[in-house]
């Protein structure tokens, strides 16, 4: 039997585990939200709206502390990445949340270079924080290399309970 993935192991866990493609994603300087494929991967309790695929909403009653896992692989086919996509190019990521005191746009980023002679980088960002009904998080992509390359995303939320 396969292992079970880390959001089944709790009998009574909430949370979402999300999936999307994008192949090829243009390359420029714009960030490009992701949107997330229907139905999802797992869904305990409608965190993921098909009338807004670009976001993750925390339903009623759900008010507590949160912890996102996002992975993203990036490629370009079967053709390596060279020393030139790593010297010119980058890979870009953010989960961004509504969830901030102020109604600021918070988030969690990173940067990377193409790794030389793979055919895929892989990223993984790590977001915990408290959340509530209303709020949602995004996640945002964008790279920048002289020739097309496609990514695939995995974003999973789990809620880790409540929060005094």
């Amino acid at each position: 039997m396969p292992p079970l993935n880390w959001t089944e192991r709790r009998i009574h866990a909430h949370g979402v585990e999300l999936h999307a493609d994008a192949n090829p994603m243009p390359s420029d300087t714009t960030s490009t939200k992701v949107v997330f494929s229907n139905p999802p991967v797992w869904d305990s309790d409608g965190f993921f709206n098909a009338a807004h695929p670009d976001r993750i909403s925390i339903p009623q009653g759900l008010r507590g502390r949160y912890a996102a896992r996002l992975t993203i692989r990036w490629y370009l086919g079967q053709q390596p990445f060279t020393i030139h996509d790593r010297d010119n190019g980058f890979f870009y990521t953010e989960i961004a949340s509504n969830a901030d005191p102020t109604g600021r746009f918070q988030d969690t980023r990173i940067s990377v270079a193409p790794v030389v002679n793979s055919t895929k980088t892989v990223l993984q960002v790590l977001w915990d924080g408290p959340l509530a009904h209303g709020h949602f998080l995004e996640v945002n992509l964008q790279y920048d290399l002289p020739r097309p390359a496609g990514a695939n995303i995995w974003f999973s939320l789990r809620w880790l309970g409540r929060q005094n």
